[in-house]
């Protein structure tokens, strides 16, 4: 911001302080400052905009990709977020239209009997663990392993060796 517009937003706070000790209300002015704010500040959004923010978000986009996309900083996207609700709602309409593409696909290839497909549902959705019993095992101590080389391959060969007599 230019220093003359420094100087303007300073009257435009004076003039909100003063506002609200007469009338102990501020929406009103505070709208009216907000307006010239982004008047100075000269965004704009656009249905163009919008649209594209709702492709990059299904595509995978964060909102930190998506600002860096349009050359801005993280922090100035949230702010035209929270002044602008559109932008949040394509952002959320875009993951929302991608979600519903993949899960129409996954369950196209559920439907057609892939495993694979089912394992991954049955996973992430219901709780299921590849893990076995033996996997599950919780020891009581640590076993201390003191392996006695630096050398890869015989540190390698020790520590086989130590867990196949854990086995027995």
């Amino acid at each position: 911001m230019s220093t003359e517009s420094l100087k303007e937003l300073k009257v435009l706070r004076a003039m909100y302080a003063e506002w609200e000790l007469k009338h102990g209300g501020e929406d009103v002015l505070k709208e009216k400052i907000e307006e010239k704010i982004e008047d100075k500040r000269g965004f704009q959004y656009t249905e163009e905009m919008l649209k594209e923010i709702s492709i990059l978000s299904g595509k995978g986009f964060t909102k930190y990709q998506i600002a860096d996309y349009y050359g801005i900083k993280p922090n100035t996207l949230s702010m035209h977020i929270r002044r602008f609700p559109e932008i949040d709602r394509a952002f959320r309409k875009g993951k929302s239209k991608a979600l519903a593409l993949v899960s129409t696909h996954l369950f196209q290839q559920i439907k057609d009997g892939s495993t694979v497909a089912t394992i991954f549902y049955l996973k992430t959705q219901a709780g299921w663990s590849s893990k076995t019993e033996e996997d599950m095992i919780e020891y009581d101590e640590k076993p201390d392993i003191k392996l006695g080389t630096i050398d890869p391959i015989d540190a390698s060969k020790a520590y086989q060796e130590i867990m196949l007599r854990g086995k027995d």
